[in-house]
């Protein structure tokens, strides 16, 4: 992400960086039809632990929305059987 910033008539640009762990996971017995369950759910908790510290309460809100959207489709992907359940937030 770049965020821009023009100061008195000239561009001030700044790139973000993405903070990212390799994630190797070995395959567990999840469900057949969703064998990347765990590496998705990893991702979309560390999203969920990273919008606990935004500070703006509509940004730290829609990437909890986002969060809460990213379980309910995971947990359709894996199907009976499995429970997903995503930590409580503390979305200011």
């Amino acid at each position: 992400m770049e965020i821009c910033i023009t100061i008195g008539g000239k561009r001030h640009c700044f790139w973000i960086p993405v903070y990212e762990y390799p994630i190797v996971l070995h395959k567990g017995p999840g469900p057949v039809n969703y064998e990347a369950l765990i590496h998705d759910a990893t991702l979309v908790a560390t999203i969920q632990a990273a919008a606990n510290k935004v500070s703006d309460s509509k940004v730290s809100g829609a990437l909890h929305n986002g969060v809460q959207a990213a379980v309910k489709a995971m947990q359709a992907h894996a199907g009976e059987g499995v429970e997903i359940r995503a930590a409580e937030s503390t979305q200011r």
